[in-house]
């Protein structure tokens, strides 16, 4: 179980929403990132395998992890968005596009960068840009990217990826209204990259009314996320602000005119 207060009224949701299966580059069955899931206390996830014709991994549909995935998913009380990582050449780059009704619709060759996060906006889909800063940029917005958030095509951003932070992202959340992300990006068993009895993976934080898919789709899209990783947290001020004033509690306060003593607990596990 993973402690961290709920804030504003809101179930605050431990999610992790890039990760990869068999199903593409990833070397793992999509009911075990389930069970990965289920034992380090996360509360909802999205399987992001590979689903362009540029990164034909496997004969299989590409819905099938989803498929596989679900019922562990069902069972272990996790919440599974059906998600796809949307992979091209630069200037696109990764995009992570979740809610996907059909992650075959996307394996084509027929449409340019611009269709593909036009038909992704016009089935109601959520889309994050990945690792902006990955492998060696300096995460800088092209035309491409900016122009899509103007359509509000993209709607989020990965301020950390695995163990990379990229802090310029934060401004592009400020600037152009983006939800912050924190993904692992895993595609080797959890533990090989994270002591996880040791400290959390990345988390993205999601302050949802219930853990549900429909409740998840309306807080991402309305931006209420925060990114965490390695105990830093990222997003926007009324977020962090809210969710350290629930996290810790003052006691034993005593005030004189030159000095103050005080007791404060730390009501989370950040």
């Amino acid at each position: 179980e993973i402690s961290i207060p709920d804030i504003m009224g809101y179930k605050t949701l431990k999610g992790d929403f890039h990760m990869h299966s068999i199903f593409s580059d990833g070397v793992v069955l999509p009911s075990e990132r389930v069970n990965e899931a289920w034992r380090e206390g996360l509360d909802v996830i999205a399987l992001t395998d590979h689903s362009t014709p540029q990164a034909k991994y496997t004969l299989a549909d590409y819905n099938t992890a989803y498929r596989q995935a679900l019922p562990t998913a069902q069972r272990r009380g996790i919440t599974l968005i059906k998600g796809i990582e949307y992979t091209r050449n630069e200037p696109m780059g990764h995009l992570n596009i979740l809610f996907a009704n059909d992650a075959n619709s996307y394996a084509t060759d027929e449409w340019d960068e611009d269709q593909a996060l036009d038909h992704a906006k016009n089935e109601g889909a959520f889309v994050i840009y990945n690792h902006p800063g990955w492998p060696d940029k300096n995460s800088e917005l092209d035309a491409f990217h900016l122009r899509n958030i103007e359509k509000k095509n993209i709607q989020a951003v990965e301020v950390f990826n695995g163990n990379e932070f990229y802090p310029v992202a934060i401004d592009y959340c400020n600037t152009y209204g983006l939800a912050p992300f924190s993904n692992t990006d895993i595609h080797a068993p959890i533990q090989a990259s994270y002591d996880v009895a040791k400290k959390l993976r990345n988390l993205t934080l999601v302050f949802a009314t219930e853990n549900t898919e429909e409740a998840i789709k309306q807080a991402l899209f309305a931006g209420r996320t925060l990114a965490l990783c390695n105990n830093l947290l990222a997003g926007k001020k009324e977020f962090v602000s809210a969710l350290v004033k629930a996290s810790l509690v003052v006691s034993k306060l005593k005030m004189d005119e030159f000095s103050f003593s005080c007791d404060i607990t730390n009501l989370s596990d950040i």
